[in-house]
């Protein structure tokens, strides 16, 4: 399945990888764990920073062994990772129906389809996240 899920954008101020630095405050919150923050740093890299404007689609189609080769995981290992995200309301996986991912953005760089993981659930989440790490201060 392919999907157009786009996203708000970040609130403003916000760069993508501060996302990062604000999971990273609310790990136990969130039960994530260090892997996990790993994987996100990872997909991170893969995207580009105006996938995480608002309207855009934010979505990464590397395989799943290429990820784990990326990181020097075992692809089980990957799937737990994006198992629990997705559990967590943190992505969103999508693909073909065989479970390949695939990806395509047109000449100005946006994507306009995409089957993989899709950092949606994450970006639109930012300002809420942003708020929970104002009560743990």
């Amino acid at each position: 399945m392919s999907t157009t899920l786009t996203h708000s954008g970040l609130p403003a101020g916000v760069k993508p990888f501060e996302l990062l630095d604000i999971l990273a405050k609310l790990r136990t919150d969130l039960g994530l764990r260090d892997e996990d923050l790993t994987y996100l740093r990872s997909l991170f890299r893969l995207a580009r920073a105006e996938d995480f404007l608002p309207g855009r689609i934010c979505a990464v189609w590397e395989r799943v062994a290429g990820l784990a080769d990326r990181m020097n995981f075992q692809i089980r290992r990957i799937t737990r990772i994006e198992t629990r995200l997705e559990q967590r309301g943190l992505i969103l996986r999508t693909g073909a129906a065989n479970g390949r991912r695939f990806g395509r953005r047109c000449d100005d760089g946006r994507i306009v389809s995409a089957g993989g993981v899709n950092l949606a659930p994450l970006i639109d989440r930012a300002s809420e996240l942003l708020a929970r790490i104002g009560k743990h201060q």
